[in-house]
């Protein structure tokens, strides 16, 4: 595993088309969030024990064993489902592509080539994960399995606190983006409590979409 830097312009575009391969580019950002996702690296990379505990785990189990246990009463789930809005058809750019402060393109990306059969192993591999709210590293690469295996969604940016993915086969109907969304909000429950707000929002953002983030305090 070694960092590299490349151009601003191309680097998803690379990191997309190794998804596939041996050696997957994973772009990380900004020279700051190279620096916040090296400081992981080594905490929980045990990539083979991660991988084998993923191995365990069962996708569909896990997120219905998160959502049995969200203390919601049935107005609460009422108003966190949410009334569909309408898909507004607006696909999403890469945040990391992006400087956080002035939202403009970094001319440069950090990113670090990952050595792995598949892009659900990536968090193994860089040790992503574990603390807060965030899931295990383990918990991250059996998601990430589902979704792979569903969406055909792979993992193509990683910084210290955010996975990126691009999904090759995103949901095309508002049943499938719902029931997507909610294994979303029980990975990543900021979707919702500090973006979408309801998971009606969430379903008509990832209808179709291309583009997957995810983000951690």
């Amino acid at each position: 595993m070694h960092f590299i830097e490349l151009d601003g312009s191309v680097g998803f575009k690379q990191a997309i088309e190794t998804s596939a391969k041996k050696n997957k580019v994973i772009i990380c950002g900004s020279p700051d969030d190279r620096d916040l996702l090296q400081d992981g690296i080594g905490i929980n990379t045990d990539a083979q024990s991660i991988l084998a505990e993923a191995n365990t785990l069962n996708a569909i189990d896990w997120f219905n064993t998160q959502k049995s246990a969200l203390p919601l009463e049935e107005s609460e789930q009422k108003k966190l489902e949410g009334r569909w809005p309408g898909a507004n058809g607006v696909q999403h750019s890469f945040a990391l592509a992006n400087d956080i402060v002035t939202q403009q393109p970094l001319d440069t990306l950090a990113a670090v080539i990952v050595q792995c059969e598949h892009s659900w192993q990536v968090p193994a591999y860089l040790g992503f994960g574990g603390w807060n709210n965030c899931p295990s590293p383990a918990e991250h690469c059996a998601l990430w399995q589902f979704w792979q295996h569903k969406y055909d969604a792979r993992i193509v940016g990683v910084s210290g606190d955010v996975i990126e993915a691009y999904v090759n086969k995103p949901p095309c109907t508002r049943e499938e983006a719902i029931a997507l969304a909610w294994q979303h909000y029980l990975y990543c429950p900021d979707l919702i409590e500090q973006g979408e707000e309801t998971i009606a929002n969430l379903a008509a953002a990832l209808l179709d979409q291309k583009v997957w983030f995810f983000w951690w305090d």
